[in-house]
């Protein structure tokens, strides 16, 4: 495969994804690139549209004609829908909530996993998310599964 190298770093909420994987990015001069933000500015999307749960028929034309462009800042993605950026609106909770509640959908995780790959496409990346290293990158470089006990996740969240 001919694609610039790509570290996975996977794992249950919690347990320290996004920090790690920024702090391994930076070191290695690589991008880093949050699954979180993708699913949350699909979610920031669906909701403006009314959409409130997993409904594949509303959810495929959506993210067909969605105005999402994400940008890779160093260290974060910076997401803007229509051309204005949205990147602090993304960590709202209800933006948060909908987003865990859409990614049950086969066609949010889909168009997820090819935005990941088409970033990380674009040179060395250091990529987090649930099922990055399984269903999204199964031929990363490097695989890293992050666990903790339950009192350092619940701290964390």
């Amino acid at each position: 495969m001919n694609r610039p190298p790509v570290l996975a770093i996977d794992g249950p909420a919690g347990t320290g994804k996004t920090t790690s994987a920024r702090e391994v990015a930076h070191r290695l001069g690589f991008v880093c690139i949050d699954s979180g933000a993708l699913y949350r500015a699909i979610a920031l999307v669906a909701r403006e549209a009314g959409i409130e749960e997993a409904e594949e028929d509303r959810l495929a034309p959506l993210l067909r004609e969605a105005p999402i462009r994400v940008e890779i800042d160093a260290d974060r993605l910076r997401v803007f829908l229509d051309g204005e950026e949205e990147t602090a609106r993304l960590r709202d909770p209800d933006v948060t909530s909908l987003a865990s509640t859409l990614a049950v959908s086969a066609a949010v995780r889909d168009a997820v996993g090819r935005w990941l790959r088409e970033l990380a496409g674009r040179g060395p990346a250091v990529v987090e998310g649930r099922d990055i290293g399984t269903a999204v990158f199964p031929d990363a470089d490097l695989k890293i599964f992050l666990t903790a006990t339950p009192e350092e996740r619940a701290l964390r969240r």
